[in-house]
Formats: C-alpha cells, structure tokens, sequence
C-alpha cells in the first residue's frame, strides 16, 4: 500500500504557522518581562509615608520619620508577624543580614502587624542577640501597613535618609546571599543626604 504524503505547500503552511506562534510567544514574555522590569523599578510608593507604631519595651509611640531623622545612613522597615510562617522562617537570617549594617550605622525597624505584644515578646525570648540598630515593634492601631500600601507579609523597604524608596523587597527573600549585602549597599552609597525636616519636643 502506498504511503500517503503531505503535500509541500500543506507542509511549509504548518511549518511557518509554528515558527510565527513560537516568535509571537517569545515578544510576549518578552513584554511581560518589560512590564516586570519598569514596575521593579519604578515602585509606586516613591517615599517613606508618615506612620506610628508602638514601642514594645514601654507604653510610647515611635514616629517613623523621626526615626529615619536618626538613621544617617538610612534604613530598612520590615513588615512581619509571628503568626507568619514565612516571616518565621526567614527571621533569623534577617537578624543576621541586619546585624552587617551595624556598623555602617544602617538601622533596621521590624514592624510586627496583626499580632498580640505578648505574642512578640515570647517570640523575641528565641533570639537574645539582636544587633543595636534593630528595633522592633508592633503596629497595634494596624495603621501602618495602609500607609504603605502593604497587604501581606512578610515585605521589605529600603530607604535613603532623605526618605526616598530604594528598593522593596516583596515576599520571604534569601537573606543570607552576600548579593543582598552588596546591592543594599550599593543602593545607599547613592543615596541623597538626609533633608527630613523632623519636628523635635
């Protein structure tokens, strides 16, 4: 029996419809790439936004631009909770990738959300050895995550003294890679100088 064939031009169809399609699929990851790339980096949230949480270790607020006004070299806001698994697990690689900056007067400000101060107080008892220019503390009036913009955790920010966004860090990240230490630095050895006008009592 004689096997039957395609005919060419039935082949070569075929064959440039699935070199089109691949080409086509190609520009269009390609382009939602672009888009990924522009919105990485060019983030909404251009400076850091006027916010108060409270202290742990007394009753009292910490003003955020008050505390950015003593951050030199600028700083990092965490948004966390214990009730987060991967906020938990990430954790003490944070403290540690914290703990790089400390003498490079960079200074870190874990905000706990949703959470009880009992809750972070005992989750605190496993880490005795947090670095001098972490401070933690909870945002009990949930105030502050909206001010950001921030609807899950665990998210991060960097921010030039001045205040300007740096960078945002969305979702558990492997802080433990030296490339954090390097691009963090390297974003704020480019920052501006702190012009915060802070109103002092």
């Amino acid at each position: 029996m004689k096997k039957q064939t395609l005919p060419f031009g039935i082949k070569f169809f075929i064959f440039t419809v699935i070199i089109v399609a691949t080409v086509s699929y190609g520009l269009y990851e390609k382009g939602k790439y672009d888009v990924l790339k522009r919105v990485s980096s060019e983030p909404i949230l251009k400076s850091m936004p006027d916010f108060q949480v409270s202290l742990l270790d007394q009753d009292a607020m910490l003003e955020g631009k008050q505390w950015l006004a003593e951050s030199p070299r600028g700083g990092f806001i965490h948004f966390w909770g214990t009730w987060c698994a991967p906020c938990e697990a990430e954790f003490p690689a944070f403290l540690k990738f914290a703990k790089k900056f400390e003498q490079q007067n960079v200074r870190f400000l874990l905000i706990a959300v949703n959470d009880q101060r009992k809750d972070v107080l005992k989750f605190l008892k496993r880490f005795p050895d947090i670095s001098s220019n972490v401070t933690i503390v909870i945002d009990e009036n949930n105030s502050a995550m909206p001010n950001f913009g921030t609807v899950k955790v665990p998210e991060t920010y960097l921010f030039a003294p001045n205040g300007k966004n740096l960078n945002k860090f969305v979702g558990p990240q492997e802080w433990q890679l030296d490339s954090y230490v390097t691009r963090s630095q390297a974003l704020l050895s480019n920052a501006p100088v702190n012009t915060i006008d802070v109103e002092t009592h």
